[in-house]
């Protein structure tokens, strides 16, 4: 009996960072394969628990938007199991890529012109891999945003003209699993909800996913990137000290058009950490502070895990307000958050909400990358790096953090045209 709905995260995990060039096995997920049909890896390892053996009705394929909030990227229905696992062992799931390697010479899947198991094959320990989970009927992406909670708190974010959120107020995300199965019996209340959502066609593409296609790719070469720096906050707030710096006059127009601070003084000078503050920048007559988030909340701990609500981070924010408010007396005072525009967590979270009461004089001010990366756009600096600086604010200017997606699609990409000798 099919009744289990499968939510399967994406683009997560040091399997697919920069210091494997591994190509995620998860995307295959979004194109429709060479021989018209469609399948489907579970994450992480392409197996399923085998009490959830054929009982898998409908897979959302989702990916992090923090530690309480996913985004439905699609849905895979008319699901065929092909994989069965009894256990883990290399030698079993050798046997199952050996298996699955004949199954797809034999029923020629492929993805631009190029056999599945050919595209991974450089990709690390391949050789017991597991290549594929399911075969679907179809795969739809969603007309616009579909987040799905299981933060009552969060149904209040995410929330645009066109975005929906569904709150599974009966079904707890796992922490560590990239599989959260929500059952008909178990879960009935998450379980009605996504199948409302899933079975209005309003809400989706009329066409699924299309076939792979192959395109130029114009390798980008930055020093953030190569330094695998591109998420690290020490480093963008070390960027943000120095050109705050390069052009005094030109920060304290930035102050007022971008922190709507008047009359900031050229004199300002900038320090980095004290008393573990990311910037604290001071002039005659005001004192800023400024905390720079990436993927991590309020107290640093990684985007995936965070809990921005927990009392430690209430105390971290509040110990940097007390600290300005008695060493800094006769000043105006003002703090910030820089954060991704993705980073809805902070970008859009009402600090209001019952998690999070600031026993403070004055409130957090979240401050979008893309603001930031607008404003220095718009005022040029003579610089060396000046546009390593805007490429690296580029990356998290977007709505939602899809670089890994990229990342995977330009591998993919490479990989296939590799096999046809065309690199």
């Amino acid at each position: 009996m099919q009744n289990e709905i499968m939510i399967n995260k994406m683009y997560v995990g040091e399997y697919i960072s920069n210091e494997f060039d591994n190509i995620g096995h998860e995307i295959i997920n979004l194109f429709q394969a060479d021989n018209g049909k469609y399948y489907i890896y579970a994450m992480s390892d392409g197996s399923i628990g085998n009490i959830h053996d054929n009982k898998v009705k409908t897979i959302l394929l989702v990916r992090n938007c923090g530690k309480h909030t996913l985004e439905i990227l699609a849905k895979a229905e008319g699901l065929k199991q092909l994989t069965k696992i009894r256990k883990s062992q290399k030698e079993e799931r050798a046997n199952i890529h050996q298996e699955q390697i004949q199954y797809i010479k034999e029923n020629n899947i492929t993805y631009g012109g190029i056999e599945l198991y050919k595209i991974f094959e450089n990709n690390l320990n391949n050789d017991n891999a597991i290549l594929y989970t399911f075969e679907a009927k179809k795969v739809v992406k969603p007309k616009n945003p579909i987040y799905i909670t299981d933060d009552d708190e969060m149904q209040s974010c995410f929330l645009g003209n066109d975005s929906e959120i569904i709150y599974l107020e009966d079904k707890k995300f796992a922490k560590q699993s990239l599989k959260i199965y929500i059952n008909s019996s178990k879960n009935p209340i998450a379980y009605e909800k996504l199948e409302t959502y899933i079975n209005n066609d309003n809400l989706w593409e009329k066409k699924p996913v299309s076939k792979f296609v192959q395109c130029n790719i114009k390798e980008e070469f930055n020093f953030i990137s190569i330094l695998g720096k591109d998420y690290d906050e020490l480093a963008f707030s070390n960027m943000f000290k120095h050109f705050f710096s390069v052009d005094k006059k030109l920060f304290c127009t930035f102050a007022k058009e971008i922190l709507n601070i008047e009359n900031f003084d050229e004199t300002y000078k900038i320090e980095r950490e004290k008393a573990n503050t990311d910037l604290l920048i001071q002039d005659k007559n005001n004192v800023i502070v400024i905390e720079n988030k990436i993927k991590s909340g309020i107290n640093g701990s990684k985007y995936e895990d965070c809990d921005l609500y927990s009392q430690k981070n209430y105390n971290q924010l509040v110990k940097y307000d007390r600290y300005i408010e008695e060493n800094f007396k006769d000043k105006n005072k003002y703090i910030f958050i820089f954060a991704p525009d993705y980073n809805k967590m902070i970008i859009d979270f009402n600090f209001t909400s019952k998690y999070f009461q600031m026993d403070s004089k004055r409130s957090w001010k979240p401050i979008k990358y893309s603001k930031i990366l607008e404003f220095y756009k718009t005022h040029k600096i003579d610089h060396p790096y000046f546009n390593e600086f805007l490429y690296a604010l580029e990356k998290h200017s977007q709505n939602v953090d899809n670089n890994l997606e990229k990342e995977m699609y330009k591998r993919l990409n490479i990989a296939i045209q590799n096999k046809k000798g065309k690199v």
